[in-house]
């Protein structure tokens, strides 16, 4: 028995291309509307909230996106569809434009968006789509639609996107390694990059110098003990005495060692081994999905042992803690870091520090950014206010035992 000839193109007509039986192509508007009915398909967890969601801009700029959601997690979805190659290549500028005017309309963070690019065609967005989500500040995923031909029906699957070269970032953390000989300097250097390797880290950095010490062993000897008894108050006769054998190792070589910045999700998964250490770091991390709001109350009990004199110890000193950051989340706010250039005494250009990334932002005003936060937070702030009130001196706070 013969099988018909059939063009290998044709077999991907079924499900790829947004084509019928009868050589018509599906109209983006029909695709949306298709999307939206089986919403769940697209991924689990979604509750669709408008179709053609309007979304005013500055500067008289007007969006609409295709479909606008919630997930589980109670983040802004936004949905884009696009049904060609040609279409796909929009998709990139236009999610960008949405996400910062959802950010302006709902007062949103980068942490409370999740961007959905949804396509027939991925030829010509796959790379440029990997290198956007490898530099977007912002949680995005991009989805594969496959439509039956009677455009009854649609499967949707995810695709991961390629990996992607990073440009050269080194981290700001750097260790420097001293050796006493060149045997011990390559030996330093093996377990440096065995170390890397058992985390999976493979892209770094080592530099090995040799600093050669002409200085002879008895005026080194010397002077290290004359610093030491500087630093004990003892006379230097009585310490050389005590230490009369004592010969400083000579370290001559040394070995700088630093990796490429790495982003959170690969850092976490490094240390994800270590139960302990993985809890603090994901408490460290800024940018990081938070709850909401504790209560004053709480936050006195969980950093200053349910005392209020300690917290009013620590404002009236006006110095930087440890509990900062942690305090600070607990808020329900984060640090940010800004930076404005200036031309001729103007500001030209405005950024934010993202990813370990300089992005271009609008221009910042701190009191702006303090009254979003109290707006959203006015029973906290007002509860706040009324406790330490009344402990306000002026120049300073009043810190008998007190709890609040």
């Amino acid at each position: 028995m013969s099988c018909p000839f059939v063009p290998a193109s044709l077999h991907f007509t079924k499900m790829n291309h947004i084509r019928g039986k009868t050589g018509v192509f599906m109209k983006e508007s029909a695709l949306r509307d298709l999307i939206a009915q089986k919403i769940s398909q697209l991924k689990p967890g979604l509750t669709l909230l408008q179709k053609e969601q309007y979304i005013p801009g500055e500067h008289g700029t007007k969006s609409f996106i295709d479909l606008y959601a919630r997930d589980e997690k109670g983040r802004h979805v936004l949905i884009e569809l696009k049904r060609s190659n040609t279409a796909a290549r929009q998709a990139l500028h236009e999610v960008s434009k949405y996400v910062e005017q959802v950010k302006q309309h709902f007062g949103a963070k980068d942490s409370e968006i999740f961007a959905i690019i949804a396509s027939t065609e991925w030829g010509e967005l796959l790379l440029p789509f990997s290198r956007f989500c490898e530099d977007a500040g912002f949680s995005i995923e991009k989805i594969q639609i496959d439509v039956t031909e009677d455009h009854s029906d649609c499967q949707a699957r995810p695709i991961s996107p390629l990996a992607t070269i990073r440009g050269r970032l080194i981290a700001p953390w750097h260790h420097i390694y001293w050796y006493t000989d060149k045997d011990a300097l390559q030996r330093g250097i093996a377990a440096i990059e065995g170390a890397y390797s058992a985390k999976g880290i493979d892209d770094y950095v080592i530099v090995s110098f040799y600093l050669p010490d002409p200085s002879p062993p008895e005026e080194r000897r010397a002077a290290l003990l004359s610093e030491v008894a500087n630093m004990l108050k003892v006379p230097q006769a009585s310490l050389f005495a005590s230490l009369a054998s004592f010969s400083p190792p000579t370290y001559e070589y040394m070995a700088y060692a630093a990796v490429q910045m790495l982003p959170d999700e690969t850092c976490l998964q490094i240390i994800s081994c270590d139960e302990a250490l993985f809890e603090e770091a994901q408490n460290a991390i800024l940018l990081m999905p938070k709850g909401p709001a504790l209560t004053f109350s709480q936050l006195i009990k969980k950093y200053y042992h349910g005392s209020l004199a300690a917290l009013l110890e620590t404002v009236t000193w006006g110095g930087r803690d440890e509990r900062d950051s942690y305090l600070v989340e607990d808020l329900g706010a984060q640090y940010q870091s800004y930076r404005f250039d200036i031309l001729h005494g103007t500001a030209t250009g405005f950024f934010t520090l993202q990813d370990a990334k300089w992005r271009p932002c609008g221009p910042v005003a701190l009191p702006v950014l303090f009254q979003i936060y109290a707006e959203k937070n006015q029973s906290l702030v007002r509860e706040i206010l009324e406790t330490i009130k009344p402990h306000d001196r002026g120049t300073f706070f009043e810190c008998h035992p007190a709890n609040p």
